[in-house]
């Protein structure tokens, strides 16, 4: 299961990345309601947690900045247990 999401300025910004509250089933498909890894372009970040309630992912200012820019179209996806974001 794959879908795209394009990062905003404000994303990259405050290191979120979020979503609109009627993308949310898309988004409950891909990630899990426990905490989980994630792969971002081959970095790892370990225990991350959706937040539900305002439909976005803490990422970190730094690795958004590092990987992604405005406008840019990324790729996230779900193996099994394994979480994907790319470029």
């Amino acid at each position: 299961m794959e879908i795209q999401h394009k990062f905003k300025k404000a994303e990259i910004k405050f290191g979120y990345m979020w979503w609109e509250m009627a993308e949310n089933s898309k988004y409950e498909e891909i990630f899990p309601s426990y905490s989980f890894d994630l792969n971002v372009n081959g970095t790892v970040l370990h225990f991350r947690r959706v937040d539900w309630e305002r439909y976005r992912i803490w990422l970190g200012v730094g690795l958004l900045k590092k990987y992604f820019k405005d406008n840019q179209v990324v790729t996230i996806g779900r193996k099994g247990n394994q979480i994907y974001i790319r470029s």
